[in-house]
């Protein structure tokens, strides 16, 4: 059995029932799981929807929101009514002279913020980070951010809450890529310069966060040492506008160490990744501190496995776990593997 390299979105509604999203023959489907029921079959919401181009998450009223972009050169963006899922176009480009990739949405409140890399096909060696924000009134627009990525592009990642956003990404210098994060603040609407977090010069991928309560960030990536990818960590916390941060680790051994992932339970912070096509994980018990030492699932040697987006309104979720993605099994058994509750 063997990690298949497949994402999916997961959502969990507060009733308990979860919604699944998936990408298949550039059709998007969705699919119920019925508490004390089962699933319901398969509806296809859409076609000529890209792979890995969706993002669809819940809110607090249990209502859907996401966004998808067409093959055909247009972005839609997702909506629930009445349990019932819409869609509508936002806008439409050129895909003939565009690129648009990894595709981001975030609601809070009446306020949306919608994020993604566009490239122009002339200049495959530079893509830029564009932002729409909606504030419940009117739209803004801008362009932050030209990165130099070839020939393969990270998807960024977004942090936001009541008095920022925080962008953290990869950039290439030297050839090499390094980390940075940018901050865009609530109140004066504008970016700050970028900080760079990382400086080792080699090759990295597969950025992932985490955010505590206490804001302070939990960053873990994959990184080439001696031609081998290994788990690097950090944490780190903002201070009058500057990123204080710890002093970079290994999580891993060196081997083919992929798809760092976060999850908070409880007491434990857990990193898991993906590694000869097996689950390993590494936990802390004092907020990043120290680590133990990696262990195998042993349910990922005997299962096919593919990682999740997830989202959830449920109260459970909400008061005892943090996550954004996670591995587990396929529909129609889906369970989630890397980590347990440590009491």
């Amino acid at each position: 059995m063997a990690f298949i390299n497949n994402i999916q979105r997961v959502i969990r509604k507060s009733n308990g029932n979860i919604v699944n999203f998936y990408v298949q023959d550039n059709s998007l489907y969705t699919r119920e799981f019925v508490y004390n029921q089962g699933w319901n079959n398969p509806i296809s919401m859409m076609e000529n929807i890209k792979h890995n181009q969706v993002d669809i998450k819940i809110d607090n009223k249990d209502m859907l929101y996401g966004i998808a972009n067409k093959t055909t050169g247009e972005m839609l963006y997702i909506f629930s009514n009445k349990n019932i899922l819409n869609y509508n176009t936002l806008f439409r480009y050129d895909n003939n002279k565009y690129i648009i990739k990894y595709p981001y949405i975030e609601k809070r409140n009446n306020s949306i913020a919608i994020a993604y890399y566009f490239q122009e096909l002339k200049n495959k060696k530079e893509w830029t980070i564009a932002f729409h924000f909606f504030d419940g009134i009117k739209w803004t627009h801008n362009h932050i951010y030209s990165i130099k990525a070839f020939p393969i592009i990270n998807p960024f990642l977004l942090s936001i809450d009541n008095k920022c956003t925080n962008l953290f990404y990869f950039d290439s210098i030297n050839g090499k890529e390094e980390i940075f994060i940018k901050r865009l603040s609530t109140t004066s609407k504008l970016w700050q310069s970028p900080i760079q977090l990382t400086f080792s010069n080699s090759q990295k991928l597969y950025l992932n966060i985490l955010k505590e309560d206490s804001d302070i960030y939990h960053i873990a990536w994959s990184e080439f040492i001696d031609k081998n990818l290994v788990i690097r960590y950090v944490k780190g916390y903002f201070k009058d506008d500057k990123f204080i941060f710890s002093k970079v680790i290994s999580l891993s051994e060196p081997s083919n160490c992929s798809f760092p992932t976060f999850v908070k339970t409880n007491k434990a912070l857990w990193c898991i990744w993906v590694q000869m096509n097996k689950l390993f994980s590494s936990y802390s018990l004092d907020d990043g501190y120290t680590w133990s030492n990696p262990k195998v699932d042993k349910k990922s040697e005997n299962c096919n496995f593919i990682r999740y987006h997830f989202s959830s309104n449920h109260h459970q979720d909400l008061e005892n776990f943090k996550l954004s993605t996670i591995f587990g099994t396929r529909y129609p058994i889906m369970s989630f593997l890397g980590f347990k509750n440590i009491s």
